[in-house]
């Protein structure tokens, strides 16, 4: 399939933004590694129902997906390989809710690592993951890649932190994983 065969395909099956343009390209083919990757498009999905959508249509036409917040990694995580499709989270930035007495939050993976500490701080919280880009890396990346920081050695990394997820698997299928309790033991733990 062609390059514009392909985007136009891919506008139909997603509402949000499908971003085609070279300077767009460009910029989303790098980040802070300095590695540099050529996408196909850029796509914006509104909702998780657009991100489904993107997933199938990904699966059929075997093409990869690169999910991309802050575009902060100094590894290469957020480089996407050459044609492939990169996912743009990073407008899904709302810290849709905090619960004082619980000790949690919860968040769109855009959402800045800084931001979030601004948020829970009225509460008496912070949030201890603090990788080296905390002031604009993002909550999905930091999820993507368990990043830690200093404090990681008090109060461990990423992974420590999240209790839930709502994920779109390579399939297509939306899935909630884990629970906003501490302590479950419901099968094996997928989160």
């Amino acid at each position: 399939m062609r390059r514009s065969e392909a985007t136009q395909s891919l506008g139909r099956r997603v509402r949000g933004r499908v971003v085609v343009e070279p300077e767009a390209l460009a910029t989303a083919g790098r980040d802070g590694s300095h590695l540099v990757g050529e996408p196909l498009a850029v796509v914006t999905p509104r909702d998780a129902a657009d991100v489904v959508a993107l997933v199938r249509w990904a699966r059929r036409q075997r093409v990869p997906l690169v999910a991309r917040g802050g575009g902060t990694s100094l590894d290469g995580e957020s480089v996407p390989a050459d044609g492939s499709v990169v996912v743009d989270l990073a407008g899904w930035n709302s810290v849709r809710e905090v619960s004082a007495e619980g000790r949690w939050a919860r968040v769109e993976p855009g959402v800045v690592n800084a931001r979030l500490q601004e948020v829970v701080r009225p509460f008496g919280l912070f949030f201890p993951p603090n990788p080296g880009s905390w002031q604009t890396a993002t909550i999905g990346g930091n999820v993507a890649t368990n990043a830690s920081g200093p404090r990681s050695f008090r109060y461990g990394p990423m992974r420590r932190w999240v209790c839930a997820a709502e994920v779109v698997l390579g399939t297509g299928e939306l899935v909630r994983l884990g629970s906003r309790v501490a302590k479950r033991s419901v099968g094996p733990d997928l989160l």
